[in-house]
């Protein structure tokens, strides 16, 4: 698996993406369940990074390099939002992205890309929008 982890990190990928455990204000489109929203539409790029200690060696050449710390990765979520069923400006989706922003709350990622990254039960927050 971590084969496979290494392969799409960095790597924008055309996914739906499903957003779960949200405020019970919004609601998916797809099935009408409160506290979810389906993005089908959508592209998704994990990127992260490692802390490294680099300790040069006495008398000799090279560095003896450590893992430190991993840091949190970074989930960018991009996309278009279309209202289909009146095919005019989807303001309900408009308010569901501002309602999850203001929040300030986790919630759950249910994408198959995220599933092979984050492997616990893990809950992202989101940081910016843009």
């Amino acid at each position: 698996m971590a084969i496979l982890a290494e392969e799409f990190l960095n790597v924008e990928i055309w996914l739906p993406i499903t957003l779960k455990a949200l405020p019970a204000s919004v609601t998916n489109a797809k099935n009408g369940n409160p506290g979810e929203w389906y993005l089908p539409y959508a592209t998704i790029e994990i990127s992260g990074s490692a802390d490294m200690i680099s300790t040069p060696l006495n008398q000799r050449k090279g560095k003896v390099k450590e893992l430190y710390s991993i840091d949190d990765y970074k989930i960018q979520i991009k996309g278009f939002l279309i209202d289909k069923a009146t095919r005019s400006f989807p303001e309900a989706e408009i308010t569901n992205l501002k309602t999850l922003f203001e929040a300030a709350t986790s919630f759950k990622i249910d994408n198959a890309l995220t599933n092979i990254f984050l492997e616990d039960p893990r809950y992202p927050l989101i940081s910016s929008t843009g």
